[in-house]
């Protein structure tokens, strides 16, 4: 008879208090002692030896958006103790937004690589990754490369939107504009021609942007290629093509 009342007792033991709820990327919570209702604050609760909370421990939720950043919280469940404990939830409790944002879709043309916000809000912080859902945490940077030539280079640069109440807000982000004009990298590292030079009755036009400057359509220049001198001109849609109409490759 005495081993069953001691195996009773542990099972009443085990269910008397109540485990902390878990946080997740939407929201946190704490405890507090439960006082008159459920809208009135207590003390803080204090986990048992065995880390839960007792009967009578009121949780709060706190909603991680930054767009709930300064609610209080509510309160959603308190800690009943009937036959074992176990958190009963109150009615009509809003959940909390989720403030992650999607990843940006990617193509041929253009990537995106993001990054966390660094420590002191200012700038990049390190690469970082989705979570486990595919999506990223409110805060998280992105900043987008374009991977053709020609390109606008303000998209290269310190450019980047953030991800706020889970959309990306633009900061600096121009879209690639790869019907700009013709780029010279371009010329010389993809269509391998070399040693350019500009015609001296018809001089090249520029399109200039903070960081980069591009030729403009019906831009002429001169190129090697292989040796050999090449009449060039930059046609609309941003393509270098020869004197006869033919796209440019130095093969």
């Amino acid at each position: 008879m005495l081993l069953l009342f001691v195996a009773i007792g542990l099972v009443e033991a085990v269910g008397s208090s109540c485990l902390p709820l878990p946080d997740n990327e939407t929201v946190w919570y704490e405890y507090y002692e439960y006082v008159e209702n459920r809208h009135t604050v207590g003390e803080a609760a204090t986990k048992d030896t065995s880390g839960n909370y007792p009967p009578q421990t009121h949780a709060r939720a706190h909603c991680k958006a930054l767009s709930k950043k300064a609610d209080p919280g509510v309160f959603v469940a308190i800690c009943y103790q009937r036959r074992g404990s176990q958190w009963m939830y109150y009615r009509n409790i809003t959940a909390c937004p989720d403030p992650r944002c999607e990843p940006l879709k990617k193509s041929v043309s253009v990537s995106y690589e993001y990054y966390t916000k660094a420590a002191e809000g200012k700038g990049m912080g390190t690469l970082t990754n989705p979570d486990g859902s595919g999506k990223y945490p409110e805060q998280t940077l992105v900043r987008r490369y374009c991977n053709e030539l020609p390109r606008n280079s303000l998209a290269q640069a310190e450019t980047y939107a953030e991800c706020l109440d889970s959309e990306w807000k633009l900061k600096n982000l121009p879209d690639c504009r790869f019907a700009a004009g013709c780029d010279e990298e371009y010329l010389l590292e993809k269509l391998m021609f070399s040693d350019i030079s500009y015609w001296v009755n018809q001089p090249a036009k520029f399109s200039e942007d903070n960081t980069y400057r591009h030729y403009r359509p019906g831009s002429r220049v001169t190129a090697k290629c292989k040796g050999e001198s090449v009449k060039l001109t930059c046609a609309d849609g941003g393509h270098w093509v020869t004197a006869d109409g033919r796209k440019a490759l130095c093969e």
